[in-house]
């Protein structure tokens, strides 16, 4: 299963990514979230398209942290099952775009803002490689991007690995089309585990874009698939 492209991570790190994948292919399908004692949202998981789980720590934190989006317009790219794209619309954002490059992925979106949201919800989906199908005059006040942890390539034959493993050429793409579709103070939201290495951390690669670092917050997981300490970081320029 590995490829050469994979040759730079070390035996830990590519453990952990056939744990990741031994998930994916073998778990129901479907994923809770509980973003409090009150309220717990029931995902569909599509075949092929990536399953969150630290994304589900980004969803938390955005839910404790909705001053972010409240009445402002969220750009989700990478939305793979739509988890923090549909947080942030119940949390109170205005309006909600989630984009990602896998058709699966907007056809699992949609479905779960069907069953998770009201049936008048504006919420637009759009197939895209990060920014590429996005017009100019798009501009959002918060953009997350569940950039892969992992460098290299994406396995063949498992397209959910897309959001497990790429090279820094898609945070590259990333940082250097970004700030055209943000709006004055507008904020950038994306999460490092620095046991994937520092060469995909965003909290490393933004510094070559001039970014400030708003706020690094950590989120700790010992009980899901990806365990350990992760940075949630809010950036801007």
């Amino acid at each position: 299963m590995k490829n050469n492209e994979q040759n730079n991570l070390n035996e830990e790190q590519f453990n952990q990514i056939k744990k990741q994948i031994q998930y994916h292919i073998t778990s129901n399908p479907y994923e809770y979230l509980d973003l409090n004692t009150n309220v717990r949202l029931k995902f569909s998981i599509h075949p092929n398209v990536t399953r969150p789980m630290s994304s589900k720590g980004i969803a938390k934190w955005l839910w404790s942290n909705n001053y972010l989006y409240s009445n402002k317009r969220v750009l989700d790219i990478g939305t793979g099952c739509g988890v923090q794209g549909i947080v942030c619309k119940l949390g109170g954002a205005d309006f909600v775009t989630c984009t990602d490059v896998l058709p699966n992925a907007i056809n699992c979106t949609n479905e779960n803002i069907k069953s998770i949201l009201p049936k008048n919800d504006n919420t637009k989906l759009i197939l895209s490689d990060l920014f590429d199908a996005l017009s100019d005059n798009e501009k959002y006040d918060l953009i997350i991007f569940a950039q892969p942890y992992f460098s290299g390539k994406p396995i063949e034959n498992y397209d959910f690995t897309i959001g497990m493993l790429n090279t820094i050429e898609i945070q590259n793409r990333f940082f250097e089309n970004v700030n055209r579709f943000l709006n004055s103070n507008g904020k950038i939201l994306m999460m490092g585990w620095n046991f994937a290495g520092k060469e995909n951390n965003p909290i490393e690669v933004s510094k070559k874009y001039n970014l400030r670092i708003n706020k690094v917050e950590q989120y700790y997981d010992w009980q899901g698939v990806q365990q350990g300490v992760f940075d949630v970081a809010l950036l801007e320029f």
